[in-house]
């Protein structure tokens, strides 16, 4: 065989076992790891879990990476003479009816004079690992917002006043930082997993998200979900990675070497993808073809995208019509 045909088996078989492993999990009651800002999104993650996509292969790739920085967490835990007890714990969180409303699974924790601190490890990407210097940098991405509410759940849940973060960019970086028990923004969060807890019970889903900005970039939309908003029928990609290069692409628009190479890895990850939404961009694309007489008679083929990002004027519109 040659190297060629080598690779393209090596890119095949990795392919296959990304996509044997990439599952939907059954969920019960609201997943402390998975609660975004809105109600009606974590109620389908409950009621219509199958219907839910399996990560894509590369997401996959990423989440299996994830695990890999966890262990090795640990693991530096310990060679660093630390006490790392409760590994994979799980835990559960009752509403005021007695019923449970959040489970979860903590990373860990760290057992030092006395105290038992939960901890969390987060692997991210190289250039949003540079943007997080502090937990309340998190809320500056829808995806995101997840992340402080569930180490509040985790401290509240293992009664803790306490956690720790741990950050790293999968290249040998760390960050640390110090999450203290907010109890007003834990009621809130139990409020809301409790409302969510008796829509389920009721079968009737919560009402929709007032920002429609939500609605562009979630799995349910298009799928079990049905707002009336604008965009129908876009492929909806949870792809932190690919939206932070359009968000930095926007910003080096004056540096054009840097913006010249995300544009093209920007284009060569949408091609063949006519109508996208990743965050606050809406990236349509089409196929088109030129016929070439000026040199050897021929026609060509290329891809045109579009990208623009999604104003919120347009929701304010919405608002002010209802």
């Amino acid at each position: 065989m040659t190297a060629n045909e080598i690779i393209q088996e090596i890119e095949k078989r990795r392919l296959q076992r990304l996509q044997a492993k990439a599952k939907v999990f059954r969920q019960t009651v609201c997943r402390a790891s998975d609660i975004g800002d809105c109600d009606r999104e974590i109620y389908y993650q409950i009621v219509n879990w199958k219907d839910r996509p399996a990560p894509d292969p590369e997401l996959q790739a990423r989440f299996e990476e994830g695990i890999e920085q966890h262990q090795r967490i640990r693991k530096e835990l310990l060679e660093d003479g630390f006490d790392v007890v409760e590994a994979e714990q799980p835990f559960e969180i009752k509403g005021r009816n007695g019923k449970v409303i959040i489970t979860g699974h903590i990373d860990g924790k760290i057992r030092m004079q006395g105290v038992r601190l939960p901890f969390e490890a987060k692997s991210l990407n190289p250039n949003l690992f540079g943007q997080i210097n502090c937990i309340d940098d998190f809320n500056k991405y829808i995806w995101a917002r997840k992340f402080p509410r569930q180490m509040q759940t985790y401290e509240f849940g293992e009664n803790e006043e306490e956690g720790i973060y741990i950050l790293n960019d999968c290249l040998g970086h760390r960050k640390f930082f110090a999450v203290q028990l907010n109890y007003d923004e834990t009621e809130k969060i139990l409020q809301r997993c409790e409302f969510v807890m008796d829509c389920v019970e009721k079968a009737t889903p919560p009402p929709f998200h007032k920002d429609y900005s939500l609605c562009r970039r979630c799995w349910a939309f298009g799928r079990v979900c049905a707002p009336d908003i604008e965009i129908k029928g876009a492929e909806i990609i949870e792809d932190p990675e690919i939206e932070e290069a359009l968000n930095r692409h926007e910003e080096l628009k004056a540096s054009v070497r840097e913006a010249n190479v995300l544009d093209k890895r920007i284009k060569e990850y949408f091609e063949n993808r006519p109508d996208v939404i990743v965050g606050d961009f809406h990236i349509t694309g089409q196929k088109v073809k030129r016929h070439l007489k000026a040199t050897e008679e021929r026609d060509i083929e290329f891809w045109q995208m579009k990208t623009e990002r999604i104003k919120g004027d347009d929701k304010d519109e919405r608002e002010k019509e209802d």
